[in-house]
């Protein structure tokens, strides 16, 4: 088993948490894209529990790219080939997802700093607005848009959620939607295939490739995606056509357009007790589930077994922080070319996925790689200054008391980098052990100059 560690901690630049608290009904936030980072409140037997996906840092937000918890625009969803035309002229757009643009581009709302104008901690009315100033020409959209937010706790239990937002100057499409992962169980409890879903929509929108919506309208009748009347999730999930990676579709809400709320769906958890009444006066609703985020990658696992990636999703968040390449775009073909040319496949663990995931974390965390290295003044720095393996060898080995493990380097236009550093773990993963021989540290020399590049950190 071989163990890539450690990313870069960063300041919060700005960036912070708030919270809005009414009793044991407490929500907090991040100006970090006007996110929502946990949602806490009592179960049937009056223990509290957070109930959205969510991380414990700023960094990792700023890491994110699963938009937790995020408000997502100009435009939520995608739109194909990142171009659209509006009074006879063509905008073109910053794809982010193929050719396609998703939830606003590269950046969008999610992934900028939002300014909070209010915030009543406390009290009878606790709330919380923030607000976006989103410039002309940004992501390829035309004017300038003020977008806010406000999050409100009313009577008790109710969250409400106004989104807003004004075009200065230009017409532009604007489509904001609240992407928060929802887990009624609450945190550490596992899927949510045993929740009952009823969602008040008779019609839905079949998309095609690239979930590009067909312009179609089609009745929800002998569908997996009928929820009219409440269903325990575990059954249409199984029963979504071939190649689907969970749910991932809109539904047309019944019901007449127009400012008054209208219900729009109900999630009972029966394991907790919680019941989530979800109410809008938008025309549609997305339904998603998480499941998606690691099916994505299945066709690149060479493994006799199927991978169960509903139980590693409580993961998630620390996998998008400690091994993001568990996350690459299925396009970035320099990506796996590596993996294969490095393990000859990607590997199956001796242990289940579960623990492994486990056991990679909790090791990540306590052998600090890079904290090992900078503490002993050899630093990322693309050159500026040059190592040799006996330093890196000896930091590695006085930082976290390793002595079996190997460096890798590459040479490039004459250069030699630092590629990697591996520790070697036995079969169970308890114990550093030396690694085989033809894994001793390769393409480095003993004496040559080496580069740390800081673009490899995070793979430290």
């Amino acid at each position: 088993m071989f163990l890539i560690l450690g990313p870069i901690n960063a300041t919060n630049n700005g960036l912070a948490f708030y919270e809005i608290k009414k009793g044991d009904f407490s929500v907090k936030i991040t100006n970090y894209g006007a996110r929502i980072v946990s949602v806490v409140l009592p179960d049937k037997n009056g223990k509290l529990d957070d109930i959205v996906l969510g991380y414990d840092t700023i960094k990792e937000y700023t890491n994110d790219t699963s938009y937790f918890g995020a408000i997502v625009g100009r435009v939520a969803n995608r739109i194909a080939g990142a171009k659209f035309t509006l009074n006879g002229t063509v905008y073109k757009l910053d794809a982010n997802e193929g050719n396609n643009m998703l939830h606003g581009g590269k950046k969008g709302f999610s992934q900028v700093a939002w300014k909070v104008k209010k915030h009543v901690k406390r009290g009878q009315s606790p709330y919380i607005t923030l607000t976006y100033h989103s410039h002309d020409g940004e992501e390829g959209f035309p004017g300038d848009v003020v977008a806010s937010v406000t999050y409100a706790l009313l009577e008790p239990y109710k969250l409400s959620v106004k989104m807003k937002a004004r075009a200065l100057n230009k017409p532009t499409p604007v489509n904001l939607a609240q992407h928060t992962y929802w887990n009624l169980a609450g945190h550490d409890s596992g899927n949510i295939l045993s929740d009952e879903l009823q969602i008040f929509a008779s019609y839905f929108t079949p998309v095609g490739k690239g979930l590009i919506p067909t312009g179609e309208i089609s009745t929800v009748e002998s569908t997996p995606y009928d929820f009219l009347k409440a269903r325990v999730i575990k059954g249409p999930i199984k029963n979504l056509p071939e190649g689907s990676k969970g749910f991932d579709i809109n539904y047309v809400v019944d019901g007449p357009n127009g400012p008054r709320m209208k219900p729009v769906a109900v999630v009972y958890s029966k394991n907790s007790g919680r019941v989530m009444k979800l109410s809008a006066n938008a025309p549609g609703v997305q339904l998603y589930t998480v499941l998606s985020i690691f099916r994505a990658k299945r066709a690149f696992f060479t493994t006799f077994r199927n991978v169960e990636y509903m139980q590693i999703s409580k993961y998630e968040r620390q996998l998008a922080y400690s091994w993001p390449s568990l996350r690459t775009d299925l396009t970035n073909t320099n990506f796996w070319q590596y993996q294969w040319d490095k393990h000859g496949s990607c590997a199956l663990s001796r242990m289940n996925v579960h623990n492994y995931l486990r056991l990679i974390i909790t090791t990540q965390q306590k052998l600090d790689l890079l904290r090992a290295l900078t503490s002993n003044n050899i630093k990322p720095n693309n050159g500026l200054l040059l190592y040799t393996v006996k330093s890196i060898e000896a930091a590695v080995k006085w930082g976290i008391g390793a002595r079996h493990f190997y460096v890798s380097c590459r040479v490039l236009k004459g250069r030699v980098f630092v590629r990697e550093i591996y520790i070697c773990l036995d079969g169970n993963g308890k114990k550093i052990v030396s690694c085989p021989i033809r894994y001793h540290s390769t393409g480095c020399g003993k004496d040559k100059n080496l580069v740390f590049p800081a673009s490899d950190a995070s793979r430290m």
